[in-house]
């Protein structure tokens, strides 16, 4: 499918997290030991995404950067006509994919030379680049930033990664409902295409075509 391509390199940093994590030399007490209940653990995931989908609620009203570049994020994706079930496939890669690279193989990595709090920062730091953004977009990136340590401490204080991959299957698939959402009832008039600037995304939301094509 055309829309796959959306995580393509979601689906390679899985790859690389796993591949690293399998070649990681033992440490000494790993991080990754449960700590609680998996059911315990996957509801903890479950109100981690609802307060990060709320966070990022609220940033919208409040920021206006914050808005435009969802609306970017938003327009740029819409592209692809996603349904609900490719809007769930794609949360499922891109989800699982970056947790076992960033909570995964590098976070635990980061932990054998560095205290939790700090290695949980810096796999954050790394996240966020990972979702480049223009400067003026300085609020989403931050947003990503504390979305990567919000993650990073989920894992460490749950000792598995389910719980991260629960809260960011959840996100990105309120996301993409998002986008399909908007895309359906057609409040965009037509979606953007990557190429447009950033500057000439209105802020009602609204976009025509320029192009007459």
């Amino acid at each position: 499918m055309r829309s796959l391509i959306i995580v393509l390199p979601s689906l390679a940093s899985g790859l690389i997290g796993a591949i690293w994590l399998y070649f990681q030399p033992q440490v000494v007490e790993p991080r990754l030991e449960p700590r609680l209940p998996l059911g315990i653990a996957l509801m903890l995931g479950v109100g981690t995404a609802g307060v990060l989908v709320a966070g990022a609620y609220v940033l919208e009203r409040v920021l206006p950067s914050f808005a435009k570049a969802s609306r970017l994020l938003q327009h740029a994706l819409a592209r692809f006509n996603i349904n609900l079930v490719t809007a769930l496939l794609l949360a499922v890669i891109s989800g699982v994919s970056e947790e076992v690279l960033f909570r995964g193989a590098l976070l635990n990595w980061l932990t054998t030379f560095s205290p939790g709090y700090l290695a949980v920062f810096l796999q954050a730091v790394l996240f966020a680049a990972f979702h480049p953004m223009p400067r003026w977009a300085w609020s989403y990136t931050f947003y990503t930033l504390i979305a990567g340590v919000v993650l990073g401490f989920l894992v460490t204080i749950t000792g598995t990664l389910w719980s991260g991959v629960t809260a960011h299957i959840l996100v990105n698939f309120h996301g993409f409902l998002e986008v399909r959402s908007h895309a359906k009832s057609g409040a965009w008039g037509i979606s953007i295409t990557t190429q447009q600037r950033a500057e000439d995304v209105p802020d009602d939301g609204k976009v025509t075509d320029d192009s007459n094509t």
